[in-house]
């Protein structure tokens, strides 16, 4: 095993620091799906108010 000079060297970190950013991307997805979905739906109560 090698000498570790920053917590940046452990292998914990990094496999975490990984699954971080996997989660971090899902949430995104996640949140940029739910404001298209909330933008879809306003956008068929526009469309019965039109009365299309």
């Amino acid at each position: 095993m090698g000498e570790t000079k920053s917590f940046e060297d452990l292998d914990v970190w990094k496999k975490s620091h990984a699954l971080v950013l996997e989660v971090y991307k899902e949430i995104r997805f996640y949140n940029i799906s739910r404001a298209s979905l909330e933008e879809l739906k306003s956008f068929v109560y526009l469309s019965g108010d039109l009365n299309y």
